[in-house]
């Protein structure tokens, strides 16, 4: 039975997508040093991980957990380090860097992808922006447009958003002539959904990648990420 009201039901979503986000993650990097996991993870505990639209650095550790979590659910080799999070080894023909930006707004996702070039540009490694997108979701979305008939379509709806926002995010960084082009990033997005037919919850994790040429320096290992995203996705609702 959901709460009746609108507070309690807010209280009830952030408490269910934030247990999810955290616990799955988790458990997906027990084998990552213990002292460093305790550490973040007292950040995170400490912090307020509500979609309230105001950043914070246990938000921000929460995400770089996700984005390793998902790395290391696809078998790479996974470092919880600078730029935030590296990946090498099954397959990938070098290290890669992840810059992990989690916008509170529409309006930092252009700053928070600079950003991340920037950050990969400094540590001197090939790799990806990986951009959460739940608190811009979260915006747009409602409290009372968070259901669906079925798991089917509440992550058809959920894939067909993601796609939308991230087309519109490159067509708006093409007309930033100083900024440097979309060219190698990771989308994410997690939503909590009700089912109406089913009469249950579906947790949904989608990731998309994107890249502006068949040319990218890292096609390769981009083509790589795309096809183990696609089998997780089809394990992972």
């Amino acid at each position: 039975m959901l709460p009746p009201e609108s507070e309690d039901l807010k209280s009830w979503y952030d408490a269910m997508t934030t247990v999810s986000r955290l616990t799955e993650s988790v458990l997906a990097l027990k084998q990552q040093p213990q002292g460093k996991m305790r550490k973040a993870l007292r950040t995170i505990l400490q912090s307020d991980l509500t979609q309230d639209f105001v950043p914070n650095p246990g938000k921000d550790l929460l995400y770089e957990f996700e984005i390793a979590a998902w790395l290391s659910r696809m078998q790479f080799n996974v470092t919880l380090g600078e730029p935030d999070v590296r990946a090498s080894g099954n397959g990938l023909s070098r290290e890669l860097g992840f810059a992990c930006k989690y916008p509170s707004s529409d309006k930092q996702i252009q700053d928070k992808i600079t950003e991340g070039y920037r950050q990969l540009r400094r540590h001197q490694l090939p790799g990806v922006v990986a951009i959460g997108l739940d608190q811009v979701a979260f915006a747009e979305f409602k409290l009372e447009a968070l259901s669906a008939d079925s798991a089917e379509t509440a992550t058809r709806d959920a894939d067909a958003k993601l796609y939308r926002w991230v087309s519109q995010i490159a067509e708006a960084r093409q007309g930033l002539v100083a900024e440097v082009p979309l060219d190698g990033a990771v989308f994410s997005l997690n939503v909590l959904v009700v089912l109406s037919e089913e009469h249950g919850l579906a947790f949904l994790r989608r990731l998309t990648l994107q890249t502006a040429t068949a040319q990218h320096p890292l096609m390769a290992d981009l083509s790589l990420l795309h096809t183990g995203t696609t089998k997780l996705q089809g394990r992972y609702q």
